[in-house]
C-alpha cells in the first residue's frame, strides 16, 4: 500500500501473477503457486493453494471477465472461480483435457474477447470458450503455424495475433 508518501511492502511468497479487486470489495492476487484473498488493511482473509486445481500446477496468467468470474491459466487447465467465498469448491471449476475438449492442459495465456469469450493459448493450439463449448483450432485443422501458442492479443479489428513456436500468426 501506499500512505503518506510511505510504501508498506507485503510478502506474498512467490511473485505476483496478476490483482484485482472484486466486486464483493476484496483483493485477489494470484501468485505463481496459489491465490490469496485479502482485505482492505491488505491481511491475508483466505488463501488457496493451487494443489486445489490439481497435481502442482504453475499459474502463467489470470484475468476477470465482465461477469467478475477469475479465469487462471494454470499448467493444469484452466481454473474458474467465481471471485467470491474461497472455501466453497463450488465456486471454483476447472476446465482439463480430461473433463472438457480443452486441446491441452497447459495453457500459456488467456484473454476476453468483446463477447465474452475465452481464448486460450496452449501447447496443443489455440481454444475459445464460451462458457459453454471449446472450440479448438490446431495444425491440423487450421493454418496456426505451430501447436504450441505462448501468448495472443486482440488489435483494434478484433484479430487475434498469435506468439507461436514458429513465429507471429494473425487469426480473423
Amino acid at each position: 500500500s501506499f500512505e503518506n508518501g510511505v510504501w508498506s511492502v507485503f510478502s506474498g511468497g512467490h511473485a505476483p501473477v496478476k490483482t484485482f479487486k472484486n466486486s464483493y470489495g476484496t483483493l485477489l492476487i494470484t501468485y505463481y503457486y496459489d491465490v490469496k484473498q485479502f482485505n482492505q488493511s491488505f491481511q491475508i482473509i483466505k488463501q488457496v493453494d493451487a494443489a486445489v486445481y490439481q497435481g502442482d500446477p504453475y499459474t502463467s496468467d489470470a484475468l476477470m471477465d465482465k461477469d467478475n468470474i477469475i479465469w487462471i491459466a494454470t499448467s493444469a487447465g484452466l481454473v474458474r472461480f467465481d471471485g467470491e467465498t474461497f472455501d466453497n469448491a463450488l465456486n471454483w471449476r476447472i476446465y482439463n483435457s480430461s473433463n472438457s475438449s480443452l486441446i491441452s492442459n497447459t495453457i500459456n495465456d488467456v484473454k476476453i474477447d468483446k463477447s465474452n469469450n475465452k481464448w486460450i493459448a496452449t501447447n496443443g493450439g489455440l481454444s475459445k470458450f464460451d462458457d459453454m463449448y471449446f472450440t479448438n483450432y490446431t495444425i491440423a485443422n487450421s493454418s496456426i503455424p505451430s501447436a504450441t501458442v505462448y501468448c495472443l492479443k486482440f488489435d483494434n479489428l478484433e484479430n487475434i495475433w498469435l506468439g507461436t513456436l514458429s513465429g507471429a500468426a494473425k487469426f480473423n
